[in-house]
């Protein structure tokens, strides 16, 4: 998440209250980590092999047990790019 952190830290120090920064830092990590799962080579090559998988990224809040979909869903590795833009531009909406 460090790297996360750093990459976006000017738009996580707009944000003045510190849980939602924070927040804004797990939903970024859950974004990098859908794309990290269709990047494995076992997705890639199931996506060749012209199977359906369909990766998400939803979030889980401890403190009111709601799943929060953030939106992100790839189905083919042509959508990474769009998908991760899209994901990053709704949660610093």
């Amino acid at each position: 998440m460090k790297h996360l952190k750093e990459k976006f830290q000017n738009k996580l120090f707009e944000i003045k209250d510190e849980r939602t920064r924070f927040n804004k830092l797990c939903e970024l990590n859950v974004v990098e980590q859908v794309f990290n799962v269709c990047s494995t080579q076992s997705v890639i090559e199931a996506w060749q092999r012209n199977q359906s998988i369909t990766v998400h990224g939803w979030i889980y809040d401890i403190k009111d047990g709601l799943l929060q979909d953030l939106d992100v869903c790839i189905t083919n590795p042509d959508e990474f790019e769009i998908a991760r833009a899209e994901a990053i531009s709704k949660i610093f909406k």
